[in-house]
């Protein structure tokens, strides 16, 4: 894949085609103002539905990786607009190798992999497509992931008796010391992530960046979340024992930490 073969002058320049695709909300602003006035109600709850197609977090990291592909063009005499097969194979080959100085190490093939899952959904946004079959880019990350993938690392599961030691250490005569028991146990039991969490409401629809909330029942918990492939249930049941109960946890961080609605850990 020489340089050579790619002709920077070929392409509009950089800020000429950002202004003409400049919208990322899915809908373009040309479509919008030539909308009848009385669909505009419409066109706003579209563009609330593609707000919420993915997390404000996940759009911040996309916006932040387009700014990083558009910057690394502008430097290097080309443009990012229309996509350019060749124009990202050399882009991922200079994350892979850094800046080239002594010591220098390139980007994390997850880093990697995830600025191109970036790029492919701006491009998506303008309603173009980046074509991640095309041999310059797959066998390019193909050749990437065999000279600089690590080894996935298997880590070893959470024993309850590790747990429990963890819990020993919160005090239990702090609010601090509830929230995070509360935390660490129906993390545990619900097999949670942290972003999940971290992320629950006391109650449906009560913050605007809540993924899930709980709802506490006779026999246990519910937990009701938002994950990437849809929403799912998980239910928590109580312990044998209330020092370890994951249900008494968050009741007893609820009713002294006087939370009853907003986010569930604050």
């Amino acid at each position: 894949m020489p340089e050579n073969d790619i002709d920077p002058h070929a392409a509009p320049s950089l800020s000429a085609v950002e202004a003409e695709h400049s919208n990322d909300a899915g809908l373009s602003t040309d479509a919008a103002e030539h909308t009848p006035a009385r669909l505009a109600p419409l066109v706003d709850r579209a563009r609330g539905y593609v707000d919420a197609a993915s997390s404000a977090n996940t759009r911040r990291a996309y916006a932040s990786d387009w700014k990083h592909f558009t910057a690394w063009c502008r430097r290097q005499g080309l443009s990012p607009l229309p996509p350019n097969v060749q124009t990202v194979g050399l882009y991922i080959t200079a994350l892979a190798s850094g800046s080239g100085a002594a010591g220098q190490k390139g980007a994390a093939v997850s880093t990697i992999e995830r600025r191109l899952s970036s790029l492919s959904w701006n491009y998506t946004q303008r309603s173009l497509h980046l074509d991640r079959k095309d041999r310059h880019i797959a066998t390019v990350l193909a050749g990437i992931r065999n000279s600089h993938a690590a080894p996935p690392r298997q880590k070893e599961a959470l024993l309850p008796e590790e747990l429990i030691a963890m819990l020993e250490t919160l005090d239990r005569g702090t609010l601090r010391g509830l929230r995070d028991r509360a935390m660490l146990l129906i993390g545990f039991a619900g097999g949670l992530r942290r972003s999940e969490i971290v992320a629950l409401d006391v109650g449906r629809d009560q913050t605007d960046d809540g993924r899930g909330w709980i709802e506490i029942l006779d026999q246990g918990i519910v937990v009701t979340l938002r994950g990437k492939t849809g929403w799912r249930e998980v239910e928590i049941g109580r312990g044998s024992s209330e020092r370890t109960c994951p249900v008494v946890a968050v009741e007893t961080w609820m009713k002294l930490a006087k939370i009853a609605h907003g986010p569930l850990f604050r």
